[in-house]
C-alpha cells in the first residue's frame, strides 16, 4: 500500500491534467503523498507509543480507503491533492505500525530478514504503481481506476489483520489521552511546515514563479525562517521535554545510526528518481506508450527485489555490514555516473543494464539500517530508530525529487524556450511537454526542430541524473566512513533467551520488552 501510494499518480498525471487543465498543480499530484508521509512519520511513531499497535493498524487501513474515495471521486485537482495527502496520512500509520512489529518481535537475525521482505514488498508496490497507472493512461478507462483498484486489496487486508494481528500495547503510568495531550505538537507542525514549504518553494520557483519574484522569494525565506525555528525548537527542548521531542536528534550522534540514514536517505532519493524520470524519458524519447515505458524499469525492479532479499540471506554470515554497504553505494554510483551520460544514441538495452546497477545498489542499502542499528542500539530507542528509517527514506524521495524537478524543468524551459522562439508556443506548452505529456510541440513543428527538442530533453534528463550521481558518491563515502566491526546477528539471538512456547505473535521480544516495559494483550 505504502509503495503504491507513492507511485501510483506517475503515470496518470496527463489524463489527470486532462480534465482538470492545471499545470500549475500537476507536479503537486505525485510529490504530495512522499512530502506528506515523511511530514507524519515523526507523529505516526508518537501514535506507537501510544496506542495499540493493531487498533492503528486498522485506522489506518481506514483512512487510506478514505482518501483512495475521494480521489477517485475528486472533482477537481485540488480534492485529488487532498485526498492524496490523507492517503499519505494513513500510509505513514501504517508503515511505521509494519516497522514496529518487526522491531518488536523479531530477534536480531529474523530482523534482517523481515526488513528485507519489507524493503521487497515496498519495491513491488512501488513499480506497481507505474505499471498500473500505465496500462490505465494507455486504455479508454478513466484515470480514476487508479485509485478505485486498491479498494478491493485494502478490504482482503482489513480482514486478514483483524484475524491475524496480535494486540501490542507500550506499558506506562500515564494515561493514553494524557500522553497524547502532552505530545509535541509544536514540533510536529514545525516539521509539516519545513517539508511542505520546501517542497512547494522547489516545484514552484521556476516553472510557476520567476526566481526573482515575491512569491519565489517570500516562499524561500518562510522556509528558511520554519526551518530554523523547528531545528531550535527541537535542539532547546521549547514547549517540551528532551524525551517528548518528536525527532530523535540524539540518536544521530552515533556514528552507526548517522552514516546508515545519510545511506538510506540517498538510496531512497535515487530510487524516487529512476521510477519518476526513466518513463518520462522513454515517452518522449522513444515514442513509447506509457505501459511500455514503464516496463522498462523491470530491470530495476528485478534487480531491487533480488539484491534486497540476498542481502537479508547473506549478511547474518557475512557481518561486516561495512562491506554490504560499500558494495551497494558502489553500485549506485557506478549505475547513475552511467545513466548519467546518456545521449540520443544511447540504446533501450543499455539503459535498462543502467537501471539493474542502481536497483541492486538500492536494494542492497535499503533495509539495511534497521537491523545493524538494533544490535548497536539500547532496546528502548528500536522504536525512535524506526522512526528516522522512515524519515530518511521518504525524505529521500522528497528532496531528491523536489531537487531535480528545480534542475530538470529550469533547464529544459530556458533550452525549449530559447530553440522555440520563432514559434507561437507558450510556457503551458513547454511545461506540459516537460511533464511526459505529448504536446502539439511534437506534432507541428518541422523535424529539424523536432530532433533539436528530442536533443533538449535528454540534455535535461541527464542534468537532472546528476542527483542521482551526488546520491551515489554520498552513499559510497558515508559507508566507506562506517565502522569496521562486525555484527553478530546468531551470536545476538543467542545471548537473548527465546520467548515460551505458544503462540508467539502474542510474545513480547525479550530485548524489548526489558527495554520497553511492552505491556502484551491476548485477543
Amino acid at each position: 500500500m505504502e509503495g503504491y501510494g507513492v507511485t501510483c499518480a506517475s503515470n496518470v498525471e496527463g489524463p489527470i491534467h486532462k480534465d482538470f487543465r492545471s499545470i500549475n498543480l500537476l507536479p503537486l499530484v505525485g510529490l504530495t503523498y512522499a512530502v506528506t508521509a515523511a511530514a507524519c512519520i515523526p507523529f505516526a511513531c508518537q501514535l506507537v507509543k501510544i496506542c495499540d499497535l493493531k487498533v492503528l493498524y486498522l485506522l489506518s487501513l481506514v483512512v487510506i480507503a478514505l482518501g483512495y474515495i475521494l480521489a477517485g471521486t475528486a472533482p477537481n485537482i485540488d480534492l485529488i491533492l487532498g485526498a492524496r495527502a490523507i492517503m499519505a496520512v494513513g500510509g505513514s500509520v501504517l508503515y511505521q505500525c509494519a516497522m514496529s512489529f518487526n522491531t518488536i518481535y523479531a530477534q536480531p537475525n529474523e530482523l534482517v530478514f523481515t526488513q528485507a521482505w519489507l524493503g521487497a514488498v515496498f519495491a513491488v508496490g512501488l513499480a506497481g504503481g507505474p505499471l498500473i497507472g500505465g496500462v490505465i493512461a494507455d486504455s479508454p478507462h478513466t484515470w480514476r481506476w487508479a485509485f478505485y483498484i486498491v479498494l478491493p486489496l485494502l478490504s482482503i487486508a482489513l480482514i486478514l489483520f483483524i484475524i491475524i494481528l496480535p494486540r501490542h500495547r507500550v506499558q506506562t503510568t500515564k494515561p493514553a489521552l494524557t500522553r497524547f495531550v502532552e505530545l509535541d505538537w509544536l514540533g510536529n507542525w514545525l516539521h509539516v511546515g519545513t517539508f511542505v514549504l520546501f517542497t512547494v518553494a522547489c516545484v514552484s520557483s521556476g516553472p510557476s514563479w520567476e526566481w526573482n519574484s515575491h512569491s519565489a522569494v517570500g516562499t524561500w525565506v518562510v522556509f528558511a525562517i520554519m526551518f530554523l525555528t523547528y531545528t531550535g525548537q527541537q535542539a532547546l527542548n521549547l514547549g517540551v521535554a528532551n524525551e517528548g521531542r518528536i525527532f530523535p536528534w540524539s540518536l544521530l550522534r552515533s556514528r552507526t545510526v548517522f552514516l546508515t540514514w545519510i545511506c538510506t536517505f540517498c538510496a531512497a532519493g535515487a530510487c524516487s528518481l529512476v521510477l519518476y524520470y526513466t518513463p518520462i524519458y522513454f515517452v518522449l524519447m522513444r515514442v513509447h506508450s506509457r505501459v511500455d515505458a514503464t516496463s522498462r524499469l523491470i530491470p530495476f525492479i528485478c534487480a531491487f527485489v533480488v539484491s534486497t532479499l540476498l542481502t537479508g540471506v547473506l549478511i547474518g554470515y557475512i557481518r561486516a555490514y561495512r562491506l554490504a554497504f560499500m558494495v551497494g553505494g558502489a553500485l549506485l554510483a557506478v549505475g547513475s555516473g552511467l545513466l548519467h551520460g546518456i545521449t540520443p544514441d544511447t540504446t533501450d538495452r543499455a539503459i535498462r543494464a543502467y537501471e539493474a546497477f542502481i536497483g541492486a545498489g538500492i536494494g542492497t542499502i535499503w533495509h539495511l539500517a534497521t537491523p545493524v542499528c538494533a544490535l548497536t542500539l539500547p532496546a528502548e530507542r528500536h522504536l525512535d530508530q524506526a522512526a528516522l528509517q522512515s524519515i530518511a527514506q521518504f525524505g529521500g524521495i522528497v528532496a531528491a525529487r523536489s531537487a531535480a524537478a528545480v534542475i530538470y524543468h529550469d533547464i529544459g524551459a530556458r533550452l525549449l524556450k530559447e530553440a522555440l522562439r520563432h514559434a507561437a508556443y507558450s510556457d503551458k506548452d513547454v511545461r506540459e511537454l516537460l511533464s511526459g505529456i505529448r504536446s502539439t510541440i511534437l506534432t507541428e513543428t518541422n523535424p529539424d526542430t523536432v530532433v533539436l527538442v528530442f536533443e533538449i530533453i535528454v540534455e535535461a534528463t541527464a542534468r537532472c541524473f546528476s542527483v542521482l550521481v551526488i546520491a551515489g558518491i554520498i552513499c559510497f563515502v558515508a559507508a566507506c566512513c562506517m565502522k569496521t566491526e562486525e555484527l553478530d546477528f546468531w551470536d545476538a539471538r543467542k545471548e537473548l533467551a527465546a520467548p515460551p512456547p505458544g503462540d508467539r505473535r502474542n510474545q513480547s521480544s525479550p530485548c524489548l520488552a526489558q527495554g520497553l516495559n511492552i505491556h502484551t494483550l491476548d485477543h
